[in-house]
């Protein structure tokens, strides 16, 4: 289905070269060890090291799968503990990394969050952008690796980001895949961009955009309307709305 010139309009802006995506490339199955080499940028960010591990193998919603919930919380923990203490992250390097302050502090403590509620995909961006945003700190990379073994997510060395910079990756493939007709790639880019800035109007009204050429209007609406909470006076957003017969939420109410 093309999309409708409104929705195109919605989606201005530069497009970005594609590249792969977290995951893509890995087999099936459900061993009970997984032998995981996986490569983090080296201190001065000009070359990669790789870690080899051999753990237990993620469980299936670790590989974001839908079959099975996910293990209990203190499962996960105990999973992510033995896996950090495989690749030498002891207990006084990573107090002093989480508790450091600054966005890469809050990035790792993101991706332990995310992880531990069993949001993969999201502990992975956020590891991501831990790295990018300080790519000397061997706590975050370790930290990366270990995510990445636990969840059988693999995150490309070009998305080893500074968090704004990230967001801008992802909002021009979503860019570019719209304008390919592939909505689908489209809408989960622009999700990772609103997971990774929640308070993003554009990721936002992109979504909504991904969503409705995809025939989600519902979750499209519930994007636009997002993306009104942030900016109520965005006349393009609201533009859409109207001219689709869609209802438009009340501004919010002054403050006193």
């Amino acid at each position: 289905m093309r999309p409708t010139v409104a929705a195109l309009v919605l989606l201005a802006g530069c497009a970005g070269p594609p590249s792969p995506r977290p995951g893509e490339g890995r087999g099936e199955g459900n061993p009970t060890t997984v032998q995981t080499t996986v490569r983090t940028a080296t201190a001065d960010t000009k070359g990669t090291t790789a870690t080899t591990l051999t753990l237990p193998a993620p469980g299936t919603r670790e590989r974001e799968t839908k079959a099975s919930p996910p293990p209990p919380r203190s499962e996960r923990q105990r999973r992510l503990q033995a896996a950090l203490a495989a690749i030498g992250i002891d207990a006084q390097a990573r107090k002093a990394a989480l508790g450091g302050g600054g966005e890469a502090a809050k990035a790792a403590n993101d991706a332990l969050a995310a992880y531990d509620e069993g949001r993969d995909v999201e502990a992975m961006l956020f590891s991501a952008v831990a790295v990018g945003e300080d790519p000397q700190n061997e706590f975050f990379r370790r930290l990366n690796t270990a995510l990445a073994a636990r969840t059988g997510l693999d995150i490309p060395l070009e998305e080893l980001l500074p968090r704004v910079a990230l967001v801008q990756l992802k909002l021009q493939r979503a860019e570019k895949a719209f304008l390919e007709d592939r909505f689908g790639e489209a809408a989960r880019d622009c999700q990772e961009a609103v997971w990774l800035d929640p308070r993003n109007v554009l990721a936002w009204t992109r979504l909504g955009s991904a969503r409705w050429a995809s025939g989600e209007k519902d979750k499209a609406i519930k994007a636009f309307h997002s993306a009104l909470a942030l900016d109520p006076g965005n006349a393009e957003v609201r533009g859409f709305l109207t001219a689709n017969g869609l209802p438009i939420p009340p501004p919010p109410a002054a403050s006193k």
